[in-house]
């Protein structure tokens, strides 16, 4: 029997060190994630604070203020909505409550009565008449 007398590789030197720059580096990633996650976690705190502190009638005048904005300023003024920017609003937001939505003569006759000023455009307020006669409709109080 012939006896080989090999002797082990060296040491991987550079893997030593890309062994610890690698734990140094995930140990940084880490630290970094758990900041990130901190302040995901103070921004949800202090959104669901908000929306809880809402009362249910201020958060439906939120969400109608925010719709409004929304749908206004693509064909002009940002404060108010043209016929076409009304149209969109009625039948994507309102659609059960004005039947009529997908009708231009309706949505014309509906302006109309709504445009005090007769500028062919609707400002917040006038726009909350409708909010107003729809909902006096809806609770059966008109």
């Amino acid at each position: 029997m012939h006896r080989y007398n090999v002797k082990p590789p060296p040491p991987l030197s550079g893997f030593d060190t890309m062994n610890a720059q690698m734990t140094k580096n995930v140990s940084n990633e880490r630290r970094l994630l758990q900041c990130h996650l901190s302040s995901l976690q103070s921004v949800m705190t202090h959104v669901v604070a908000y929306f809880i502190s809402q009362s249910a009638m201020e958060a439906a005048i939120s969400t109608l203020v925010s719709q409004f904005k929304a749908c206004a300023g693509k064909d002009g003024s940002a404060n108010t909505l043209s016929k076409e920017e009304f149209q969109n609003l009625v039948s994507t937001h309102l659609p059960n409550l004005v039947k009529l939505s997908s009708d231009p003569g309706a949505i014309d006759q509906l302006m109309s009565s709504l445009d005090e000023n007769n500028d062919g455009e609707l400002t917040f307020s006038e726009f909350w008449q409708l909010i107003g006669k729809l909902a006096s409709k809806q609770a059966g109080l008109s």
